[in-house]
């Protein structure tokens, strides 16, 4: 009996080629996709989510891949089919699906060269470097962007594709930075969001000179919703602190919902929870946090999580992410100068921190 887990896990999982599309009856679509000489086993995934089709798996010589030979395993899950090749040929493979039907192509391979990150960052002038943003990115906006190969590599470059695999921007980094020998790091410091769904490739020669495409599991759908992320506070004990998320939306007029959840539980309140908002138009919105009284919290972090999305369409959406550290609401500056009252410190034994209490004595 084969087992899904037989067929998904390997020892080094890389993602290939990435395809969501739909044919018309009486057409053949083609959809490509390389074999280095790095990737010792591939597995084609054909998900069929509306109608039917038939799918060919086409090696370089131009010969259909066929169910009862000795280095393929055909296993069929529902409306999945899935083709597992050991040591499949070195070339340009295809991809042929005939019918009328909406599909998703997923190739995944077994192979140490792998493309490990696309991360957009922004920078920070507290640490004067870069840093992952936090949110997802605005169609049309400028980043700069980070990503990483692993294993030896040349003539690598980044391609943007549609769901169908089109073509739709190949990227030009500016600098490379070599980690450990095996791992490459790019950067391209200009790179501007397109409008539409895009998934990212990197392309190139592995080290034995042979053309290699790797894609990032997942798709990346810009943004027309932008927050600015207020900067962080020390939250009191028994004390009330707003952050105020600046909400732009870039699209035409619609309603969005507002949300916020912290990972100690303090958030308290959110003004307005919801808003209709212009093109180019925006709302600020209040949260208030409160991590109440318990000394034992002191010190602690939170994360603050805002989310604000199109209460028409959820797909619309976009989050900021604060965090915080608990303090005592005492503090060495509200002391008096000359002050007669008594000062006793408190070490909380669960923590180094250090809390003062006023000792109100009346002087006799």
């Amino acid at each position: 009996m084969v087992k899904l887990s037989d067929i998904l896990i390997n020892n080094y999982y890389v993602k290939l080629a990435s395809i969501e599309d739909k044919s018309t009856s009486g057409d053949v679509k083609s959809y490509e996709f390389k074999v280095d000489s790095k990737t010792d086993k591939i597995s084609i995934s054909i998900s069929i989510t509306d109608g039917n089709a038939v799918a060919s798996i086409i090696r370089p010589d131009g010969s259909i891949i066929k169910i009862n030979e000795s280095n393929v395993r055909h296993t069929l899950l529902s409306s999945v089919i899935v083709y597992d090749v050991n040591n499949p040929d070195i070339g340009t493979w295809r991809v042929g699906i005939k019918g009328d039907s909406t599909f998703a192509i997923n190739i995944a391979g077994n192979s140490p060269l792998s493309f490990d990150n696309f991360k957009f960052t922004e920078y920070s002038t507290e640490y004067g470097s870069l840093f992952e943003t936090d949110s997802f990115p605005v169609a049309g906006t400028v980043f700069a962007v980070e990503a990483a190969v692993s294993d030896i590599t040349s003539d690598v470059r980044f391609e943007l594709k549609s769901r169908s695999g089109d073509l739709l921007e190949t990227l030009t980094f500016n600098t490379t930075d070599n980690h450990f020998e095996t791992k490459t790091i790019f950067l391209k410091e200009d790179f501007i969001v397109p409008h539409e769904d895009f998934v990212v490739y990197a392309v190139g020669k592995d080290e034995n000179g042979i053309e290699f495409q790797r894609a990032l599991p997942q798709k990346i759908t810009p943004q027309t919703i932008s927050i600015i992320t207020p900067p962080s506070q020390d939250i009191p004990l028994d004390t009330n602190t707003t952050y105020t998320f600046h909400v732009t939306n870039h699209a035409e007029y619609e309603t969005f919902n507002f949300m916020a959840i912290d990972s100690k539980g303090y958030a308290a309140d959110i003004e307005p929870h919801a808003a209709a908002i212009d093109k180019d138009g925006y709302v600020d919105v209040n949260v208030t946090v409160n991590p109440g009284h318990n000394k034992t919290t002191i010190g602690d972090k939170s994360i603050l999580t805002f989310l604000a999305y199109n209460a028409n369409d959820t797909r619309s959406q976009n989050y900021a992410i604060v965090e915080s550290i608990t303090v005592n609401n005492v503090s060495y500056q509200e002391l008096p100068q000359n002050s007669t009252d008594a000062v006793e410190i408190v070490i909380d034994k669960n923590s180094d921190i250090h809390e003062l209490w006023l000792n109100k004595e009346t002087e006799k």
